[in-house]
């Protein structure tokens, strides 16, 4: 019932209008404004503080490899600049990205880097 009665809260204020018509005296062409409900911040810092943020902590750099992508094996690109090209895996990294050679007097792929994404 108390968590109900909090929403309830919540929408009610949501609910409230921003501005409202005030009566304004003296004045030639009306007599009715629109005037704000609550009143805007006038004080903006000149700079902005810095927020102390806890470091996180190093991630694992070890990384899953496909098991069909292992060295000495050879695959056919499917994606990038050599798309289509028949190459092979020499080396696979910590980090999951696989070292490549496509012979490149065969086929002009050079011993490169390359994601398992593009297999």
């Amino acid at each position: 019932m108390l968590k109900y009665s909090l929403l309830l809260r919540h929408y009610i204020e949501a609910s409230r209008p921003t501005f409202v018509e005030k009566k304004v005296e003296r004045t030639k062409n009306g007599s009715i404004r629109m005037g704000c409900v609550k009143k805007l911040r006038n004080d903006f810092p000149t700079v902005h503080r810095r927020v102390h943020r806890i470091a996180k902590k190093p991630t694992k750099l070890s990384c899953r490899v496909r098991s069909t992508l292992t060295p000495e094996n050879t695959i056919v690109i499917h994606a990038g600049i050599h798309k289509g090209k028949r190459i092979v895996i020499l080396k696979e990294f910590r980090s999951g990205i696989l070292l490549i050679c496509g012979a490149f007097k065969l086929n002009n792929c050079p011993i490169k880097r390359i994601n398992q994404r593009y297999f």
